[in-house]
């Protein structure tokens, strides 16, 4: 999920994604769970990134499933800043 906040020349984005378990976030960003990851072409779109990551459990999720074992367990949320115009956010 890509969220998304005009505000003047920039542009706010929050990303969440969501993840079976700490072993799968690792295989993504490595050992250290809390740095953000970031790919060489994020150069030429983000004004400033973020540092770190927080990672949240989902406890309710209204309409997505039918019980709490069906909840995914850890949630990735990263945001950064981004210039306007020209950006548009991943679909999910």
């Amino acid at each position: 999920m890509v969220l998304r906040c005009e505000d003047g020349a920039v542009v706010h984005f929050v990303t969440i994604s969501y993840w079976d378990s700490a072993d799968s976030i690792r295989a993504f960003a490595g050992e250290d769970l809390l740095t953000a990851k970031y790919y060489p072409e994020d150069e030429q779109f983000l004004l400033e990134k973020e540092e770190h990551v927080l990672h949240f459990e989902v406890v309710a999720a209204a309409g997505i499933a039918t019980s709490h074992a069906d909840i995914p367990r850890l949630g990735k949320v990263g945001s950064a800043n981004a210039k306007a115009g020209g950006v548009e956010p991943a679909e999910t």
